[in-house]
């Protein structure tokens, strides 16, 4: 293999390398938004629940063992 036939190599090789990376980076922006979303839900069902939980008692119990 001949220098030009290896720096070509090399570039493809780089190239799919920041594909790579600019695929796992927009996978990770998507996913800490639905980490947020999700944890917006759990605090307003947290919220929903202790203001049941003052109005009407606990809802959850421990079990006896």
């Amino acid at each position: 293999m001949n220098k030009d036939d290896q720096i070509k190599t090399l570039c493809i090789a780089i190239e799919d390398q920041s594909n790579i990376i600019k695929k796992m980076t927009a996978e990770l922006g998507s996913n800490e938004f639905q980490i947020k979303e999700y944890q917006e839900i759990v605090k307003e069902l947290s919220d929903k629940l202790e203001m049941y939980e003052s109005k009407y008692g606990k809802v959850f119990k421990r079990s006896e063992d």
